[in-house]
């Protein structure tokens, strides 16, 4: 995983976030604060980390995963 991914990952949770408390308004990530930024890099590292986790324990294997394919 890249950097650029991980970016893209976190701009994701913020914008699920964001609509989550306030469904009308549109945020930048821009617009927010270096911090908050690195929170949501924060969030989206933990959700890889979980992810990868359930891909080497098979959880995933017998599940159906929503693709683009």
């Amino acid at each position: 995983m890249t950097g650029e991914d991980l970016l893209k990952l976190a701009y994701a949770a913020f914008v699920a976030d964001k609509t989550a408390q306030e469904p009308i308004i549109f945020h930048k990530w821009q617009d927010i604060s270096e911090q908050e930024q690195k929170r949501y890099c924060g969030i989206a590292t933990i959700v890889v980390q979980e992810y990868q986790h359930l891909v080497q324990a098979g959880d995933l294997n017998n599940r159906n995963v929503v693709s683009n394919g």
